[in-house]
């Protein structure tokens, strides 16, 4: 997936958004996302792998867009 340049007053963000990604630990997740979910998608997204991967692509995409 490609990133869009952005501005400087959203890129000064970045920093805080990574650090937040990796403050929500799986037990919040899987309490205040999975519980939400649609029944067939909790069994997916209550693996602790899951979100282990979801928070790597976000912190990935994050720091391409600090990059850029």
């Amino acid at each position: 997936m490609t990133v869009q340049c952005l501005p400087n007053s959203l890129r000064e963000q970045l920093d805080v958004a990574i650090e937040n990604t990796l403050r929500i630990g799986f037990s919040e997740f899987k309490a205040q996302v999975v519980a939400y979910l649609m029944d067939e998608y909790q069994d997916y997204y209550s693996s602790p792998q899951i979100w282990a991967e979801i928070q790597t692509k976000v912190i990935s995409m994050l720091k391409e867009a600090k990059s850029q």
